[in-house]
C-alpha cells in the first residue's frame, strides 16, 4: 500500500505502551495531551473518558480533579476546556465544514469496541489511549498505526491486501455509497455480491487488512468495518442475494483500477 495514503479520521492515535495499566499512566497521557494543545492553537477541548463513574477515582484520581469538577463533567481554563466523561455521558461534536478539529481525547481503560464508537467523529484531532490490558487493543492500534508516546514508533500496521480487494473496495465506493451505510437495498446487494465474488475467486483477505485498506481508500471507519465484516463473512458462507450475480463483471471490477459501472 502506498505510503501517501493517510487515515482521514482521528488525525493521530497515540498510546502508552505498557502491558497493563500502571500508576502514572493517566498523568503521563495528560501531560502529553497538554503539550499537543500548546503546540496547536486549534485544539480547544481536552476530554478524559472512562467506562463508568466508578472508575473516576481508580483511573483519574492522580489528576487531582475535584468532586465539583467531576460532577460538572469538567471545567474551563483561560485557553482550554477540560471535559470529564463516561461512555454514557460523552457526546463529541461533528466537525463543521471549514473548521479545524479541536478536541484531544484521552481514553483510559476502554476496549477496542468502545473506541470504535468514536472513529467517525471528525472533531477529534488526536486520541491518546491509556490501556487497561494492551493485548486487548492490538487490532485497533494496528489499524490506526498508533504512535507510542515515549518512542514515537508506530504500531505495526496490518499486512497489505491483495490488489483485487483494494479494487473491489474502490468499486463499491464508486457505486454503493458505503459512507452512507450501504443504505439502499441495491447498495447492500452489491456489497454482498462483491463479497461473494471475492470468495468465489479465492481472494485471500483478513479483517484488519481490509479495514485499513478501506479507510485509506476513502471510507469512514464505520463503513470500512462494515465492508470488512461482509468480506470476511462471505469467506465462511456465501450471502443470499436479490438477483443473479454476474461474476464475470465483478471479477473484471476487482482486476482493474479502471472500472466502469
Amino acid at each position: 500500500m502506498a505510503d501517501s495514503f493517510k487515515i482521514n479520521d482521528m488525525k493521530n492515535v497515540y498510546y502508552i505502551n505498557h502491558t497493563s495499566f500502571k500508576d502514572g499512566d493517566t498523568y503521563k497521557a495528560m501531560q502529553f495531551a497538554l503539550n499537543l494543545c500548546k503546540e496547536d492553537s486549534n485544539l480547544k477541548v481536552l476530554t478524559f473518558l472512562v467506562y463508568s463513574t466508578s472508575q473516576y477515582d481508580s483511573l483519574l484520581g492522580e489528576l487531582g480533579f475535584t468532586r465539583a469538577q467531576i460532577k460538572n463533567h469538567g471545567f474551563k481554563t483561560q485557553n482550554l476546556e477540560v471535559k470529564i466523561h463516561t461512555l454514557k455521558t460523552y457526546d463529541p461534536d461533528y466537525l463543521f465544514v471549514g473548521n479545524n478539529p479541536s478536541e484531544v481525547l484521552v481514553t483510559v481503560g476502554l476496549t477496542s469496541e468502545d473506541l470504535e464508537k468514536f472513529e467517525d467523529y471528525t472533531d477529534i484531532a488526536h486520541v491518546i489511549i491509556v490501556p487497561w490490558q494492551i493485548k486487548e487493543l492490538g487490532q485497533f492500534l494496528s489499524i490506526h498505526e498508533a504512535i507510542d508516546i515515549d518512542t514515537f514508533e508506530k504500531y505495526k500496521r496490518p499486512a497489505d491486501v491483495d490488489v483485487r480487494v483494494k479494487n473491489a473496495i474502490n468499486w463499491l465506493n464508486a457505486t454503493s455509497y458505503p459512507n452512507e451505510g450501504y443504505g439502499h437495498p441495491s447498495d447492500s446487494n452489491r456489497l454482498k455480491q462483491m463479497s461473494n465474488a471475492l470468495k468465489v475467486q479465492n481472494v485471500p483477505l483478513d479483517y484488519s487488512s481490509v479495514v485499513y485498506c478501506a479507510i485509506n481508500c476513502g471510507l469512514i471507519p464505520s463503513a470500512a468495518r462494515k465492508t470488512a465484516e461482509s468480506f470476511v463473512k462471505a469467506q465462511s458462507r456465501l450471502f443470499t442475494v436479490d438477483k443473479d450475480t454476474d461474476y464475470n463483471h465483478l471479477t473484471k471490477m476487482m482486476n482493474t483500477k479502471d472500472f466502469y459501472v
